[in-house]
């Protein structure tokens, strides 16, 4: 991954943000945004692995895949 400066819409005269960000491959940031998502849900169920797969619509062997690619 590459680190990028950004200029943000708000920044006057479009000016560079301060804040830097990594970019690369779709497939590495949709998998980055995929599992931050994942952790999001189960830690709003209590870490409930059903729970969390029914609220993706997912199966929980998709579930468990999808977990296991973090490690």
């Amino acid at each position: 991954p590459v680190s990028l400066l950004h200029a943000s819409p708000s920044t006057p005269g479009g000016q560079p943000s301060t804040a830097s960000q990594s970019i690369g491959p779709l497939k590495d940031v949709l998998r980055q945004q995929e599992r931050a998502y994942i952790h999001r849900v189960l830690g709003h169920c209590g870490n409930d692995k059903e729970k969390a797969a029914e609220i993706l619509q997912v199966s929980m062997a998709t579930l468990y895949r999808k977990l296991s690619e973090d490690e």
